[in-house]
């Protein structure tokens, strides 16, 4: 209603142009229009979201584009007449696109049959997908789920009772299917001593640390399925150890840990994870 307003924080990553991209529909008789306003300051002017047909029937309108820098901003959306049924509203480049970006598994885990494993994705533009999987890597997609909350960014997938060294997981929108990823081939294998109870088995896995490129510290995850000896080092380009961050006994589960370059020039530098028969090695970026 007219006089009403929501207030957002945001972190915008990149400086540049924007616009905001509101989804709405409206069976007012006359239009209804908002504006938003960014620390105070209206930077779109009137958007008009004009009558839809129904309290239900969603259309998408923009607003014009604005600059915007990078860091945290306060986003304030305010109706100043008519009325509307807001679904969500985007800040995004002018010229940006759906996109689905599948981050976990992303190649080289092995997991444990019956074991209960997060896939995890980003995504804009995208209000629902559906995962897939192939254990032959090659296509032949099996549907896991069909109809995911794009915007949560994660489903818990139990992992079939099969072997194979060539599987590979697909996230793919549900209205358009061009729009999609997959991860590189992962490992479902038996593992000596393991627990499948799919509430705590998890697979080996090392994740990508965050954020990257990082200055000066950074968070590095990795995951076990048992208690076993872990090693987890950093490297520079040339092959020279310049940290140990873990090499000792630890539980199962995941775990987290702070790497600090400090005292370390900017640049490319390796972090390698190994644990009973599991190895892999990640890049990071150090920018000073």
């Amino acid at each position: 209603q007219p006089g009403e307003w929501l207030l957002y924080t945001v972190i915008v990553s990149h400086s540049g142009e924007y616009q905001v991209r509101v989804r709405a529909a409206s069976a007012s008789i006359n239009q209804s229009i908002l504006h938003f306003e960014i620390d105070g300051v209206n930077v779109t002017g009137n958007v008009t979201i004009p009558n839809t047909g129904g309290w239900q029937s969603w259309t998408t309108v923009y607003s014009r584009t604005f600059k915007l820098d990078s860091g945290v901003h306060f986003v304030k959306m305010c109706i100043d007449s008519g009325g509307c049924n807001l679904n969500k509203f985007y800040i995004l480049p002018p010229n940006a696109s759906p996109l689905i970006n599948l981050i976990f598994p992303n190649g080289g885990e092995i997991f444990v049959p019956d074991s209960v494993v997060e896939i995890k994705w980003k995504s804009q533009l995208v209000d629902r997908v559906m995962v897939g999987f192939s254990p032959s890597g090659v296509g032949n997609w099996t549907l896991v789920q069909d109809s995911v909350t794009a915007k949560f960014g994660v489903y818990r997938w139990l992992v079939p009772n099969i072997v194979s060294s060539t599987c590979r997981l697909l996230v793919m929108s549900e209205n358009d299917r061009s729009v999609s990823d997959t991860c590189q081939t992962f490992f479902i294998q038996v593992t000596t001593g393991v627990n499948n109870n799919i509430e705590t088995a998890k697979g080996y896995l090392l994740e990508q640390n965050f954020p990257n490129p990082f200055n000066p510290s950074t968070s590095i995850v990795y995951s076990v399925p048992k208690d076993t000896f872990v090693t987890l080092e950093v490297y520079d380009v040339t092959g020279r150890r310049v940290a140990t961050l873990v090499r000792n006994f630890v539980l199962a589960g995941t775990h987290s840990v702070l790497f600090k370059g400090d005292d370390l020039a900017s640049g490319v530098y390796l972090y390698r994870f190994e644990s009973d028969n599991f190895q892999k090695t990640n890049k990071m970026v150090l920018t000073k």
